[in-house]
């Protein structure tokens, strides 16, 4: 009866928590974010600075209501660095069944020192309390692994979260939840004892107007996890707290506010001594097919001051001593209806400098941010001291997996840009089944042999063989056929730097070129078939129009393919640039993108971009977050730098590993359609071709049959294949 009732709270409490996921001061936030995805920098030096940064927030909600295990960390604005506060997680030493159960959860201060709840579903710190508040600086993990708790200040029976400590720090409030309603509890910050208590209504999080008062929104019905994109707003008052020697409450507004999960309804500006409304208009919108908008104003109580903006969604309030910033989204553009360009909004309300002649001392300036999300299942989150932090969902590619969550969430702390966990490049190496496919053929093992003689093999990725048929854009006297095939044998062994050999027949006849040598101009080597007799002639590097074109194709294969990507940037690792937008030149769809960077050798650069778009139904999106765009860019001999734009199609081949052993690893992912675009003289983009990959190809350099695409290509190892005419690959 015990574990029914332990199981029953764990899933209560999960469906109703506020998901705070940090606080900040000055230059330093404690944030709640999930273990590194592999061991730190400090295991080996060739990896990138911020391997060993944590990646996912707290938010990640699942349909069996379980959490990603977080910790607290601290970011210091100043350098730049994470590092980790607490070591409190409950894992699976201690339960199997709450093995995946987040532990800590809403970050608070207390005269600048960090505290947090901790959830302890199986009553681990003194059978009885389910929820402690903690201060983080004395909480460690015993040798036993088990949660050691010595930096408990309060202890309760009773599910805790959304906590608010009053301006003069003397209060701290706090949502209890007792059966499917709730209390707003008051203690003092000096003996934690209860000072006051509310009925039992659905609070939403409380917010301090004074030392001692306090409003919050009373919904009129319970409500859980948000897990729609779109929450509607619900029903219910805001509600004026007086704490006197008891509680006294009095009805400010009636409406329908935006449930609060990830972002507050209401705020309190203290500058201006205001609270900050986000409520649904009453009034049906004059905009077609539009619901009852989104109305954020400033109130003196239950008076009006005046509205500040209008969204169709409300996503979250930020307040610092510039002024106060509001989330929204927008599903059509103002001056357009008919453009459906859904996006996020920032509306900033600040003080007219210098003041008009009307008198007015504030306005309100609003900007669209289409590189953040506008997904209901995130929102801005005040840290505090003015810190704002963007919450996002993500696809989760190993969702359904032991009972791995549909979505997971990104940071962004949009007043500091290194505070984000896409920095990690583990994070992409996660989050893209693309990407993350190339770690595994990287990281793919087995055993050879038997007895005495086996020996374990990592093969990694030594070749490709790709195929593609040409739809040409270009107009160009020298191209015969605007409809071609392109083939390319790439080995990273046997040449200083990898080999290579294309051949294509867009002019006409096939045309074949090859690379190889010791990977330096006085001993690399040129080959192709362009005499009269067709036969493969050798051509000094530094003599053949080709090697240039030759060398940018080798990088380009080296830039594309995802492995190591969490090498440092030297290694040719990435690096993350920030959030972004690319806009399909041929569809004019616009995603939201997460920008990388990649250095190659010398000026070769890749810079590549990201599906950061989240749908719940991942239908369209089979493979999450796979790579959409990258600019290109390779060093000429000349001094120069040569550049194209790719676009990738978002279908799919799995190409095979055709090495010869019986073990296989597992098929790369790579995309269907590949499109090459140049920037024109007006700025826009000329698409220059599309080329298509094939599973398989023949034509006359394949005797006997049809050659496979895929990797490990055991042809590749034949110098023939870089001398000959015949190519000698696998033959299906």
């Amino acid at each position: 009866m015990r574990y029914f009732a332990i199981l029953l709270l764990a899933c209560f409490a999960s469906t109703l928590a506020a998901d705070d996921v940090g606080v900040a001061l000055g230059n330093k936030a404690w944030l709640l974010l999930s273990e590194p995805l592999g061991p730190g920098p400090e295991a080996n030096k060739d990896l990138h600075p911020h391997a060993g940064d944590p990646v996912f927030p707290a938010p990640n909600w699942g349909g069996s209501g379980g959490y990603a295990p977080t910790e607290l960390w601290q970011f210091d604005a100043a350098t730049g660095k994470y590092s980790r506060l607490t070591q409190v997680v409950t894992n699976k030493a201690n339960l199997d069944w709450v093995s995946g159960r987040r532990t800590l959860y809403a970050p608070f201060l207390i005269g600048g020192e960090p505290y947090a709840l901790h959830y302890d579903a199986a009553r681990l710190h003194d059978g009885s309390s389910i929820c402690q508040a903690l201060k983080a600086s004395a909480a460690r993990l015993n040798e036993g692994r088990r949660p050691l708790l010595d930096g408990v200040v309060l202890a309760s029976s009773e599910y805790l979260d959304a906590p608010a400590v009053s301006p003069d720090g003397l209060r701290i409030v706090f949502r209890a939840f007792a059966g499917k309603a709730s209390t707003l509890r008051v203690f003092s910050t000096t003996d934690w004892k209860l000072v006051a208590e509310s009925e039992a209504r659905n609070w939403g999080r409380p917010v301090w107007t004074g030392a001692t008062s306090l409003a919050a929104v009373a919904y009129n019905v319970a409500y859980g996890r948000v897990k729609e994109e779109d929450p509607q707003p619900l029903a219910g008052q805001l509600i004026d707290v007086q704490l006197h020697e008891s509680m006294a409450l009095s009805v400010l507004l009636e409406g329908a506010f935006p449930p609060d999960t990830y972002s507050r309804a209401i705020a309190f500006d203290a500058m201006r001594g205001k609270l900050i409304v986000a409520r649904q208009d009453a009034r049906k919108s004059p905009r077609k097919d539009v619901p009852n908008e989104i109305v954020v104003e400033l109130r003196d109580g239950a008076k009006l001051e005046r509205e500040l903006v209008r969204f169709d969604h409300y996503r979250g309030v930020v307040i610092d001593k510039t002024g106060v910033f509001i989330a929204g989204v927008r599903d059509r553009a103002v001056d357009d209806d008919k453009k459906n360009d859904r996006r996020l909004l920032l509306a900033h309300l600040r003080a007219i400098s210098p003041a008009p002649e009307s008198g007015e001392k504030d306005e309100v300036v609003v900007r669209p941010h289409y590189e953040l999300s506008p997904d209901g299942r995130g929102g801005l989150q005040d840290l505090g001291d003015g810190i704002g932090a963007m919450i996002e969902p993500v696809l989760n590619p190993t969702a359904g997996k032991q009972g791995e969550p549909p979505l997971l969430h990104t940071l962004n702390v949009l007043n500091w840009v290194s505070c984000n966990t896409l920095r990690n490049p583990r994070a992409i190496q996660y989050l893209s089944a693309m990407a993350r496919r190339f770690k595994e053929i990287d990281e793919f093992t087995f055993t050879y042999g038997e007895g005495d003689k086996a020996r374990l093999v990592r093969p990694r990725l030594q070749s490709t063989l790709l195929g593609f048929d040409l739809d040409i854009k270009l107009d160009d006297k020298a191209i015969k056929n605007k409809k071609g095939r392109y083939l390319e044998l790439f080995s990273n062994e046997g040449r200083k730097g990898g080999r290579i050999r294309v051949e294509d027949n867009i002019s006409g006849n096939w045309q074949i070129y090859t690379l190889t040598g010791d990977g330096t101009v006085a001993g690399d080597r040129v080959f192709g078939n362009t005499g009269e007799d067709g036969a493969m002639k050798q051509t000094e590097a530094k003599d053949s129009g080709m090697y240039d074109k030759l060398l940018s194709q080798i990088d380009s294969r080296k830039l594309l393919m995802l492995v190591g990507l969490e090498l440092s940037a030297d290694n040719g690792g990435l690096t993350f640039a920030g959030r972004d937008t690319w806009r399909d030149p041929i569809t004019g769809l616009l995603r939201r993108i997460w920008v990388f960077k990649r250095q190659g050798a010398g000026k070769d650069a890749a810079t590549m971009g990201f599906v950061a778009d989240a749908p719940y139904r991942s239908d369209d999106m089979p493979n999450a977050h796979p790579l959409l765009v990258a600019a290109v860019a390779f060093a000429m001999a000349g001094g120069g730098v040569q550049s194209s734009i790719l676009a990738f199609d978002q279908s799919y081949i799995e190409l095979p590993d055709l090495s010869p052993y019986k073990a296989k690893g597992p098929a790369m992912i790579l995309p269907k359609v590949v499109r090459a675009f140049a920037r024109n003289d007006k700025g826009g983009l000329d698409e220059q071709f599309s080329a298509t990959l094939l599973k398989e190809f023949d034509h006359p350099t394949v005797p006997g049959g049809k050659a496979r695409c895929g990797y490990n290509v055991w042809g590749a190892r034949q110098d023939d294949n870089f001398t000959k005419p015949a190519m000698v690959v696998n033959v299906k």
